[in-house]
C-alpha cells in the first residue's frame, strides 16, 4: 500500500538569511484540497532602524507581563503571556503606549500608500504576545469587520531560523479556537523575522507558534489592530496622538 501525503503549508516568503526585498505583497491564489486559498498578507521588512529596534525589544521585554487567558478569546482554558498596551478606552500615556506609536509611524506611511489604512485611522488595540517552547496558541481573528486590519510586529531583537516560530494563517471559513500545534494545516506561514510588519485583514484567522529548538528566548510580537472609520475625515483620533 501506498503512503498517503501529507499537504505541505505554503511559505509566504523566502527563508530569512534569503529575504531581499524591504516589501512584498503576497496576493496569489494557491490551490488547496480543491479550493482557492488567496492570502491578503503584506510583508513589510526592514523599516525599524537597528538601533530602535533593539531599544523597543528591551522596553517590551521588561513588562510587566502577565500569564492569564487571551485577549482573543473568551474561553478561560486559552492562556498565554501578554501586555495589554491598550485597548478600547482613552489611551494612557506611559512609556510603552508612545513607544509602540513611535513603533507605527514607520509603518503607517506605507499602509496608506498602498490603500490599506485611511489617514483617519484608529488604534482599536494594542498588545504584546510572548510565547515560550511548547506555547502553542489557538487559530483566531482580530476582529469582524471588513474595515478592521491588523499589523503585527516581530519584536525580538535576534532570531535563528532554526528557532521557527512562524505565524499561521487559515482559510476565512478555518473553524476558530483549535490547537495550533501542527503547521501542516495552516494554508501559508510567515517566518519569523526581526523588525518585521505582517499586515492583513482583522478577520483572516491566523495563530502564532512557539519557539522550538532549545530557544530561551520568549517569542515576542507586538499586535495593533485598527479600524478605518467608514465617511470619516476628522483626524482627531484618541488612536494616534498628533
Amino acid at each position: 500500500m501506498g503512503t498517503q501525503r501529507r499537504r505541505t503549508s505554503k511559505r509566504l516568503d523566502e527563508p530569512v538569511e534569503n529575504i531581499a526585498p524591504r516589501s512584498s505583497s503576497l496576493s496569489e491564489p494557491c490551490q488547496r484540497d480543491g479550493s482557492t486559498v488567496r492570502s491578503e498578507v503584506v510583508l513589510l521588512n526592514d523599516l525599524v532602524p537597528k538601533a530602535f529596534r533593539r531599544h523597543f525589544f528591551d522596553e517590551i521585554r521588561r513588562g510587566p507581563w502577565t500569564y492569564g487567558r487571551v485577549a482573543y478569546s473568551t474561553n478561560e482554558e486559552f492562556k498565554g503571556w501578554g501586555i495589554p498596551v491598550y485597548a478600547h478606552q482613552p489611551p494612557v500615556r506611559n512609556s510603552q503606549y508612545m513607544l509602540c506609536v513611535d513603533l507605527f509611524r514607520l509603518v503607517q506611511d506605507q499602509l496608506v500608500e498602498r490603500g490599506l489604512l485611511m489617514p483617519t485611522f484608529r488604534f482599536l488595540r494594542i498588545g504584546a504576545d510572548g510565547r515560550t517552547d511548547g506555547q502553542y496558541s489557538y487559530v483566531h481573528t482580530d476582529g469582524d469587520r471588513p474595515n478592521m486590519l491588523s499589523v503585527l510586529y516581530y519584536a525580538n531583537d535576534e532570531w535563528s531560523s532554526a528557532w521557527g516560530g512562524p505565524t499561521q494563517f487559515y482559510r476565512r471559513d478555518t473553524p476558530k479556537g483549535s490547537l495550533a500545534d501542527d503547521p501542516e494545516r495552516a494554508d501559508y506561514l510567515v517566518d519569523y523575522y526581526p523588525g518585521r510588519f505582517a499586515c492583513f485583514p482583522s478577520m483572516q484567522p491566523h495563530a502564532s507558534t512557539p519557539p522550538r529548538n532549545g530557544c530561551r528566548e520568549l517569542r515576542v510580537t507586538v499586535s495593533f489592530v485598527l479600524e478605518n472609520p467608514a465617511g470619516d475625515s476628522s483626524a482627531d483620533h484618541a488612536g494616534m496622538p498628533s
